[in-house]
């Protein structure tokens, strides 16, 4: 185990060196600011899809490739990183609440620099390309499992604003956790990741719609016995949104 916290934390610190490689603090804190100028220039909508455990997060994948595909959408899902990290043995339990929540953060704006780079090589290819970023979860959800304090002193670390990092996704769709309402559908078996009770999962939902709310196009998703309803008013509400941008 010692050998593999030490391979672990050259690895962190290696992905820390990636995001911060002068010593100009304004290097990180203008991270979001060059992805979002970067973007913008090519027309690629970057779509956060967040919510509390249970809420179809990771299932929506499916629904939402067909319904952007028959519009020409090509949609690019960015999967969840907390779920890539545990499933690889690293988690709070392992290495200790911050070391992981901070490692989190540093993944998950490295894959969405590297998402961005691929959307932009799609619109080069082929100039009718409109490629689409979908990201499952996106840079502060850690903040429902770590707490406020602590990854505020993340966040400071790393020289990152979190309302800028808010900001930084054109639209954000909030789809809520069925342990909220709907007891009977919250499954626990499709993520080997997921551990909270449908209580938690509420609690840690009520948190994510505070953190992410103050973006202009934050959309909810309630929850629904029957998912398919659920799913094509989450597609629904995407497409709507992706044909207002195109079009303005």
């Amino acid at each position: 185990m010692q050998a593999y916290c030490q391979s672990w934390t050259k690895t962190m610190k290696n992905e820390s060196m990636k995001l911060n490689q002068s010593q100009d603090s304004s290097l990180q804190s203008s991270f979001t600011s060059n992805l979002n100028s970067e973007c913008d220039h090519f027309n690629i909508p970057r779509i956060l899809i967040t919510g509390g455990p249970g809420a179809g997060k990771t299932e929506s994948k499916r629904f939402l490739q067909e319904a952007l595909n028959v519009r020409g959408y090509h949609a690019l899902f960015i999967p969840e990183t907390a779920t890539e990290l545990i499933g690889a043995g690293i988690s709070a339990s392992t290495v200790g609440s911050r070391s992981y929540q901070t490692e989190q953060l540093i993944k998950q704006i490295l894959k969405e620099k590297a998402a961005m780079n691929k959307a932009k090589a799609l619109i080069s290819q082929n100039s009718s390309t409109r490629p689409v970023l979908i990201f499952d979860r996106g840079t502060l959800d850690g903040i429902a499992w770590s707490g406020q304090e602590e990854f505020d002193a993340i966040l400071q670390s790393q020289k990152l604003n979190m309302a800028e990092l808010v900001l930084d996704y054109d639209a954000i769709f909030h789809m809520e956790s069925a342990g909220c309402r709907l007891d009977e559908n919250y499954d626990q078996s499709n993520n080997p990741a997921r551990i909270a009770s449908p209580k938690e999962a509420c609690r840690l939902d009520h948190i994510l719609r505070n953190v992410y709310r103050s973006n202009p196009e934050w959309h909810f998703i309630e929850s629904d016995a029957d998912i398919q309803k659920k799913m094509s008013n989450l597609s629904t509400q995407i497409l709507a949104f992706l044909e207002q941008r195109f079009s303005s």
